[in-house]
């Protein structure tokens, strides 16, 4: 699930709070309220479940990338080391520059 769809469907979510706030302003009864308040319950489980898809998603990516990136150093050790170094380096090099 991208970002834009996180987004959207909390968007959603917060016109159901709207909708169930304009029921209240316009004093409809406990009837017509209710079935407001099922149909937010209903999206916000909708959200919850979107929402662990997500998350998933992005544990399995990270894990992949994590499972790569370890690879891809035990291979080359001694280039990962000099990757570190370089970096390291013009880090501290940035770090001395701005005192």
């Amino acid at each position: 699930m991208k970002t834009e769809q996180m987004v959207e469907e909390l968007q959603s979510v917060l016109e159901a709070m709207e909708g169930i706030v304009a029921e209240v302003a316009k004093g409809n009864g406990a009837r017509g309220l209710s079935g407001v308040v099922d149909r937010f319950h209903k999206q916000v489980d909708q959200a919850r479940k979107r929402v662990k898809d997500f998350e998933g998603a992005v544990e399995d990516r990270l894990r992949h990338a994590a499972t790569a990136a370890d690879r891809s150093i035990r291979r080359n050790p001694w280039e990962s080391m000099l990757v570190t170094a370089l970096v390291a380096f013009a880090l501290g090099a940035m770090l001395a520059r701005r005192d």
